[in-house]
């Protein structure tokens, strides 16, 4: 029998900027908590975002820009080798949302639907 194991996942990376005009930074990432249901199923949930500085020069003096920003939501629930899931994005002006049904076969084999009923419509073949 598998063991029962609740799970924290921490994603991120960040970098600098410097040149004669302004300097930066930016840090972002995802937290994210796999409770484990039984040996079978589980659910995920996660948090993703940013954070920014950016200070430059003006005639006035030194200014500082801040930002920080939460820009998506997930959950996915599994049960045996199937997965179903919804992720709410920030795009633009707006949100996305996506949702996702993966089922895995055996030999390592996937077949992952996504965007289904999302705002986007789907590509379409040339017309012959």
């Amino acid at each position: 029998m598998p063991k029962k194991e609740d799970k924290v996942q921490v994603t991120g990376g960040g970098g600098t900027f410097e040149n004669e005009y302004a300097s930066g930074s930016n840090i972002g990432g995802r937290v994210g908590y796999t409770k484990q249901l039984d040996e079978d199923s589980s659910i995920t949930g996660g948090l993703s975002g940013y954070k920014s500085r950016i200070k430059f020069g003006t005639p006035e003096g030194d200014k500082t820009f801040k930002k920080s920003e939460l820009t998506g939501v997930d959950l996915t629930y599994r049960k045996d080798d199937s997965s179903y899931g919804v992720n709410v994005r920030k795009e633009g002006s707006g949100n996305k949302v996506n949702l996702t049904y993966t089922k895995s076969f055996a030999k390592g084999g996937m077949v992952t639907k996504a965007n289904c009923g999302a705002s986007v419509p789907p590509t379409q073949k040339a017309k012959k």
